[in-house]
């Protein structure tokens, strides 16, 4: 088991490139990159860091290179040295970018190397915002970390590999789409004439699938409800239906005016107006007994104006003794 401790350093280096002239960008290469040597310590860049008077929990402090003129401004602690180890807290992250900060430069290591530690090796669920460097689903990575994982110093090149790779894609610029041509250096104008490649643009857009079998009960009652408004509304066309007709049936299924026209035949009728009935039938009495109704408030008494003989017959028309039928 090792124990490791990391920091984080800045340092210049000397870049050799190689470059025909022509191509474009696609052709310049980096030949070597070495540390940048200084024949004394007065020739050593002048490092500048931010001290605002807070601690490293309250703020993050800027850094960078500093004009000598500024050195012994208030608020700015400068040293000159080949190399600047960086300040910074490592605070309790859960994601690489650093949603409170504007400049990643000020807090970009910082924000790497705890999520690195914190997520990554910690063995708690990884976000879907960043590779996966633990090796469990690449082989070739996988038999990677078990070469360096061999001796001490190996196993430190792993956390180094992880937050440069991450680092590189965090603060690395890329070059915009202005233009594909090289552009001539030379004055005089130039020649917008030649082709330009067109860069291949992706457009995402969110979109909802529906699934045709589940419509299926859709269009069926959909194709049942057409076929019934066609037919009603043939219906209608031919005067075989309508609000007159359904006014009639609702008449002569209704209960209050079926029982009123049968004990009360001579003076209601089932196809009066609403306010007719209302008026003359409504307020007449029935008792709806177990075997049949009667008209009046009981059994055998009659509340109502009509004759003794009227109810009688009434009443064996309920029975259904002297009923007439027509065939």
């Amino acid at each position: 088991m090792y124990t490791c401790v990391s920091t984080s350093r800045a340092t210049i280096k000397t870049v050799t490139f190689l470059y025909n002239g022509t191509g474009g960008l696609s052709n310049l290469h980096v030949i070597n990159a070495t540390e940048k040597s200084y024949p004394n310590t007065s020739s050593m860049p002048v490092w500048g860091v931010e001290d605002s008077g807070l601690v490293n929990k309250q703020i993050t402090p800027f850094w960078g290179l500093l004009d000598p003129a500024f050195a012994g401004k208030p608020n700015i602690s400068s040293v000159r040295k080949e190399s600047l180890w960086l300040p910074g807290y490592t605070p309790w992250v859960y994601s690489i970018a650093d949603s409170t900060m504007n400049i990643p430069g000020a807090s970009f290591y910082t924000t790497i190397m705890a999520y690195i530690y914190r997520e990554l090796l910690s063995g708690s669920s990884l976000t879907q915002e960043i590779h996966d460097y633990t090796g469990y689903a690449q082989f070739a990575l996988s038999q990677k970390w078990l070469e360096l994982g061999q001796t001490p110093t190996q196993s430190a090149d792993i956390i180094n590999l992880i937050w440069t790779d991450i680092a590189a894609n965090a603060v690395v610029g890329t070059r915009g789409w202005l233009s594909q041509a090289p552009v001539s250096i030379t004055p005089g104008p130039q020649d917008q004439s030649g082709p330009h490649e067109v860069p291949n643009v992706t457009l995402f857009e969110r979109s909802t699938r529906y699934h045709i079998v589940y419509a299926v009960p859709a269009v069926l009652l959909l194709f049942l409800t057409l076929i019934m408004s066609l037919t009603t509304a043939i219906l209608v066309l031919l005067r075989r239906t309508g609000l007159d007709q359904m006014k009639w049936f609702l008449n002569r299924t209704s209960l209050g005016r079926n029982l009123t026209a049968l004990l009360y035949s001579d003076v209601s009728s089932q196809q009066s107006t609403q306010k007719t009935w209302a008026k003359r039938d409504a307020h007449k009495l029935v008792t709806v007994a177990l075997d049949r109704p009667y008209a009046g408030s009981q059994l055998g008494i009659v509340t109502c104006t009509q004759p003794k003989e009227d109810t009688i017959t009434s009443q064996r028309l309920i029975n259904g003794d002297g009923l007439e039928r027509s065939e």
